[in-house]
C-alpha cells in the first residue's frame, strides 16, 4: 500500500527545543489554553517569564 510517508526512513521529534527554538510558541499555547480557565478560578493569566530572571525571560 502506498502512502505520504512511504521512503521516509527517519523522523526527529525535539522535545526540549534544542533543534529547534520553541520555547516562544509553547508559550503562546500555554498562555491560550489556560488563560479563560485561570480567569474562571481568579487567577491572573498565564505569564511565561514569571519566576525567571528578567534575563532568561521570553
Amino acid at each position: 500500500m502506498k502512502g505520504a510517508l512511504d521512503g521516509i526512513e527517519a523522523v526527529i521529534f525535539d522535545l526540549d527545543g534544542v533543534v529547534t527554538r520553541t520555547a516562544r510558541v509553547h508559550a503562546h499555547a500555554w498562555k491560550e489554553a489556560f488563560d479563560s480557565l485561570l480567569a474562571r478560578a481568579g487567577q491572573p493569566p498565564f505569564d511565561a517569564a514569571a519566576g525567571e530572571a528578567r534575563e532568561f525571560a521570553l
